[in-house]
């Protein structure tokens, strides 16, 4: 398991950077919409302070790799990316939706997961999030953008108890997709909030059963 842990997430308007060192979490999150460039060095700073540690003690970096705003998602991998080429430090991208797949079984302890991100008027990000008996999120492969009718299309068809992370009232009223499929045990969890307990705990199963995430969806051609 790697010592000391660095995490940076800027995907939305809040800049938030995580140490995890020795099995203790530090983390400082600041509201910056749009002003992620003037805090992101400032943060990382104070919680080297925190934490009592420096940059070079960091033997593993990990960013959100999207889905998000690409504009302030930008900022975050661009830093990861430049401490692991200037210190040679071993980085890994983790998804937007698995990291909300991960805090909603936290917060429910069911294993079965639809994430859901608004993308723009029309289209919204999804995934279906299965977490196996290794505590391996399966469902990075079912990560697309769809349109308001063919999400309530691919969850219609689910069957058994299944957590919906979303905006719900931004998309659609909950009550057509279980009138829809009888079958269906549809729980909802709204503004769910990604904890730095949910990121760590997504490395350690990796790490453990000796896994990396690679993003291979071109979310930046569909934000706009």
């Amino acid at each position: 398991m790697y010592k000391n842990i660095l995490v940076i997430d800027t995907s939305n308007k809040y800049c938030s950077v995580t140490i995890f060192k020795e099995n203790k979490i530090f983390n400082i999150k600041k509201h910056c919409p749009n002003k992620h460039t003037k805090y992101i060095f400032l943060i990382i700073n104070d919680i080297l302070k925190n934490s009592k540690i420096i940059l070079t003690d960091i033997d593993l970096l990990v960013y959100n790799s999207g889905p998000g705003n690409f504009s302030s998602m930008r900022v975050g991998i661009t830093v990861i990316e430049g401490l692991s080429y200037s210190l040679n430090i071993t980085k890994i991208g983790l998804s937007h939706l698995m990291m909300i797949a991960e805090e909603a079984w936290i917060q429910t302890g069911i294993k079965n997961i639809i994430t859901t991100i608004k993308c723009n008027k029309v289209n919204i990000y999804f995934a279906l999030y299965k977490k196996n008996k290794n505590g391996l999120w399966i469902g990075k492969n079912s990560e697309c953008i769809l349109d308001k009718n063919d999400l309530i299309k691919k969850i219609s068809k689910l069957k058994g108890k299944w957590i919906l992370v979303s905006h719900i009232n931004e998309i659609f009223n909950h009550t057509t997709i279980n009138l829809l499929n009888k079958n269906l045990q549809l729980q909802f969890i709204q503004n769910l909030s990604i904890s730095s307990k949910s990121i760590i705990n997504i490395i350690k199963i990796l790490v453990l059963n000796n896994k990396k995430i690679y993003n291979n969806i071109n979310y930046i051609n569909n934000i706009f």
